[in-house]
């Protein structure tokens, strides 16, 4: 059997290609030609649905350039930079001060929807890096 990978135009989805024949017998015929040719079947597997974009590096950091917290993301063997702004942080979190400790808690405490924030943007097409704030969370 042979594999070849191929990527979807529109969807940038990784399509595997499997086509599957049998071994021709020592005594090869013209008969055995046609039926063999009819009988390769290809067929095609979604090797995923979608991104798989996930957050295995607990890790953040605040950059007081931006001032946003920095996290990072993977897809497979990709590593995104998302940064979450101090607005969106105290929107998430209105009393929050304007200081590293209380952006870091204030992000700590909104994972999950930092997290689906993320995804959501992510879904939307690639770059560099990805910057959420507060309409991300509106």
């Amino acid at each position: 059997m042979r594999f070849a990978i191929s990527f979807q135009p529109q969807t940038e989805i990784p399509m595997i290609h499997a086509i599957a024949s049998r071994v021709p017998p020592k005594n090869t015929n013209e008969s055995y030609l046609k039926e063999s040719s009819r009988s390769q079947r290809a067929f095609s597997l979604k090797a995923a649905t979608g991104p798989m974009l996930n957050f295995p590096n607990p890790s953040r950091i605040f950059d007081p350039t931006r001032p946003a917290v920095r996290f990072w993301g993977h897809d497979s063997a990709m590593e995104w930079s998302f940064f979450v702004t101090e607005e969106a942080l105290r929107l998430l979190q209105p009393k929050t001060q304007r200081d590293e400790v209380a952006l870091l808690l204030a992000f700590d405490t909104h994972l999950t929807a930092i997290y689906a924030a993320a995804k959501k943007a992510y879904d939307q097409g690639r770059k560099g890096s990805y910057e959420l704030g507060p309409t991300d969370f509106a």
